[in-house]
């Protein structure tokens, strides 16, 4: 059983009479010798055999994102050539499968030609969510490259199936997803992008838990078919002294808004638990309670005259903080309101007083006079503002005689 593709053999089977070892005296031991003709015929046939994964033998199925693993394949030469044999190795859609290193030519020689050689296929990641697809696989010996004259060049084409599974779904990616830091005044920001391409626009909030504090400047993000994979910024800040109690921790709650998503593929029935939030933590500065008058000296104002400042608490406080305002000489100067009250969502507005100068009757010199902030017994704070030591903030101002 030689490996050549050479035909049927005929050889001749020699039979004869051993007269040396033959004692019989008949007449056998001068017998003429016999000739008897055999023909071999000729087993081999030129042809490629095809192994789907030789290492394990599964069917060819694997996924389209080459990450998660490729498809392979052997082949090899059923006979010894008389020369070289180029195999060509081509997908039938490149767009469901490629063949590795394509295009790929397999070449076989009188030495190797017993070797299997292998082939990769990978998938192609369209991120489309378009279930299984199938492919042919191309195995073809290459006319004009090969130099065989046993019968290569004659054999028509194999075909390798594939079955490219499908690894596309559905879904959101918020990066970064460790917390996000800043102090008061700053701000932080994430991207959102979506998964795969959807077949309508897509759209996702982000909601913060506590909005009156941490604002999104980009609450509503559309998505269509041409921007999906393109990041969009969405920036959370917090103005200065809105947090109290040391650092605070916001959840900004991203999902998609399914009434007013189009797509079909999937983008609707996505879970929000799927969808991971942001999560922003505000250093909060080193800002003690205290009162903020922006004008603590006011202008010189006459008997008939009045003049006004305004009031703002240095941090945000955890409940209402009363302020009575007083003058020192009610004589000289009167102020409206007597009483301010701040609370956590307020803190932050300025609130105006007025200083109305007093027309006294009498020939007076000018006269100064102190406006008081006091700190009222009915504060309900916690944060320090009860321990302020009257007066907490003082506005001076001179009345001038008109008389």
């Amino acid at each position: 059983d030689d490996q050549d593709v050479d035909g049927n053999q005929s050889i001749d089977i020699a039979m004869k009479v051993n007269a040396e070892a033959t004692g019989d005296t008949t007449g056998y031991a001068q017998m003429q010798p016999l000739q008897v003709p055999v023909t071999v015929t000729d087993d081999e046939v030129p042809g490629v055999t095809i192994t789907p994964d030789p290492v394990s033998g599964d069917p060819i199925i694997f996924s389209e994102n080459p990450e998660k693993g490729k498809g392979r394949f052997a082949v090899v030469l059923n006979t010894q050539p008389s020369d070289n044999v180029v195999i060509a190795v081509n997908s039938s859609n490149t767009e469901v499968a490629t063949v590795d290193n394509s295009p790929l030519t397999l070449t076989f020689t009188t030495e190797n030609w017993a070797t299997p050689q292998s082939v990769f296929i990978s998938g192609v990641d369209n991120h489309i969510i378009d279930g299984e697809m199938t492919a042919e696989i191309f195995v073809a010996v290459n006319g004009d490259q090969t130099a065989d004259e046993t019968g290569y060049n004659a054999l028509p084409p194999s075909t390798v199936l594939v079955t490219v599974t499908d690894d596309d779904q559905a879904g959101v990616t918020v990066k970064p997803t460790n917390p996000i830091s800043f102090s008061e005044g700053g701000s932080g920001s994430f991207t959102v992008v979506l998964n795969t391409i959807p077949d309508g626009n897509v759209e996702i909030q982000a909601l913060s838990n506590d909005p009156a504090v941490a604002v999104v400047d980009k609450p509503t993000l559309t998505f269509t078919a041409e921007t999906w994979n393109i990041p969009q910024k969405a920036t959370v800040s917090v103005e200065e002294g809105q947090i109290v109690g040391g650092d605070q921790t916001f959840n900004i709650a991203v999902f998609v808004n399914d009434e007013n998503t189009e797509d079909q593929t999937g983008y609707k029935e996505v879970d929000s638990a799927d969808v991971p939030s942001a999560f922003i933590t505000v250093a909060v500065k080193d800002i003690a309670p205290g009162l903020r008058v922006d004008k603590p000296n006011l202008e010189p104002l006459s008997e008939t005259a009045s003049g006004v400042f305004n009031v703002v608490l240095d941090s945000k406080p955890s409940g209402k903080v009363v302020i009575d305002v007083v003058s020192s000489s009610i004589d000289v100067a009167t102020v409206d309101p007597t009483q301010l009250t701040f609370t956590a969502e307020n803190y932050f507005m300025r609130q105006m007083v007025t200083v109305a100068g007093v027309d006294d009757a009498p020939a007076v010199e000018d006269r100064n006079v102190e406006i008081q902030l006091n700190i009222n017994a009915n504060t309900e704070d916690k944060t320090g503002y009860k321990d302020l030591v009257a007066p907490a903030a003082v506005v001076t101002v001179t009345v001038l005689n008109d008389d």
